[in-house]
This record gives structure tokens, sequence and C-alpha cells, in this order.
């Protein structure tokens, strides 16, 4: 999490969240906010990426949490479908850049249905 390497998400390639940490490399930890969070959250990722690898060993899939979404969900990212691309959903990231959130409509609903994207 040092400065420098956290800024550029290398945190998150260590935990094999590649997906992640190339977002945090062009944005620089999200503009610091991402990585300002992760400073209070780089513990729970470290043991959560533990538990997933553990009960999953053969899987390639990146652990995401609901916290990455809430992250990714703040503006201005999620008004561009960050936390949509994060989960794959790139239809939807694609109709978040051209729509700005749907007319931020999409993106408010977004708060109240997170936990849902993850299922």
């Amino acid at each position: 999490w040092i400065p420098f390497g956290g800024v550029l998400g290398f945190h998150h390639f260590y935990l094999n969240r590649k997906k992640i940490g190339i977002i945090y490399m062009f944005t620089l930890g999200l503009f610091g906010i991402g990585w300002f969070v992760d400073l209070f959250r780089i513990n729970k990722l470290v043991d959560k990426t533990r538990e997933y690898i553990n009960s999953n060993p053969n899987s390639s899939k990146p652990l995401i949490i609901l916290s990455d979404l809430y992250i990714f969900w703040l503006p201005p990212f999620g008004l561009f479908g960050f936390h949509q691309l994060i989960i794959e959903k790139y239809f939807f990231t694609f109709a978040y850049i051209i729509s700005f959130g749907h007319l931020f409509m999409g993106w408010f609903c977004d708060l109240f249905r997170m936990k849902s994207h993850l299922e």
C-alpha cells in the first residue's frame, strides 16, 4: 500500500485483482480517493483474498467484494460505469459512458442494487 505503489494499484496486482489495478494505475488510485480508502481496508482485502483462494484453488476469476463496487460507484467514476466495468457488464459500462449514468437515475438506483450486482 506504500504511497507510490498504492496510487498505482500495485497492491491490487499482488492480490490478483488485475482489472482494479489497471484502473488504479490510469487514474492514480481513483484520484487518491481509492488509495486513501484502501489504507483502512487493506487488511480485509488480504484476508478475503486468502480465504477466497483457499476455498477456490482452481479459480482464475479475481475476488470482487461489495466495498469495491461502492468505491467505483462514487462520482465521477460511477457516472461513467466503472462499477459495471469491474463486474464485467460491458454493455452497461458503455451505456453509462454515453448517457452519463443514464442521466443520473441509473447511477442513483445502483446505490441500492449494489449487492445484487455481485450475485
